[in-house]
């Protein structure tokens, strides 16, 4: 496994454990996050910033949340992770 895919794995263990401060360590200060879902949502958020105003309200959002990894791609230093989420 990579160094990359291992970081997003890492980042996802501490989504699943609702740690936003170790979430944001998973992530450089310019760091550009895009979410897709089906059908058709997405959101985009750049830096740190706008990262930890949208995991605090999804923390807050759901009683219980979790993703689990189906896959990883990896190109360099990016990544793309295909997830199913649950929340209630």
């Amino acid at each position: 496994m990579s160094d990359v895919a291992a970081l997003v794995r890492r980042y996802v263990e501490r989504y699943n454990s609702n740690d936003v401060d170790g979430m944001l360590e998973c992530c450089a200060d310019d760091v550009a996050f895009e979410t897709v879902t089906n059908p058709g949502g997405s959101i985009k958020l750049n830096g740190k910033d706008e990262m930890r105003e949208v995991i605090v309200a999804t923390t807050r959002a759901f009683r219980e949340r979790r993703h689990d990894v189906i896959a990883i791609i990896v190109d360099g230093e990016r990544a793309a992770a295909e997830t199913v989420f649950s929340g209630v």
